[in-house]
């Protein structure tokens, strides 16, 4: 398997601690469901295990100026 050593995911903390996920301890893998792009982490150091996704389409409320 050829390894791609110029790639960096754009998922590049852990979302529990902040600690940093490109290190060789921690895990961060890509897949793509459609056109949502998904990461998988792992943080070496809290332990958080999770799923997280880029936006793709973002809808909010206005909201109200009072």
């Amino acid at each position: 398997m050829a390894v791609n050593k110029d790639y960096v995911p754009n998922v590049r903390f852990c979302l529990k601690c902040g600690d940093l996920l490109n290190n060789r301890e921690s895990l961060v893998v890509e897949y793509w469901e459609g056109d949502r792009t998904v990461y998988v982490c792992w943080c070496h150091k809290c332990g958080w295990k999770g799923e997280t996704s880029d936006i793709v389409k973002f809808a909010a409320t206005e909201l109200d100026e009072e």
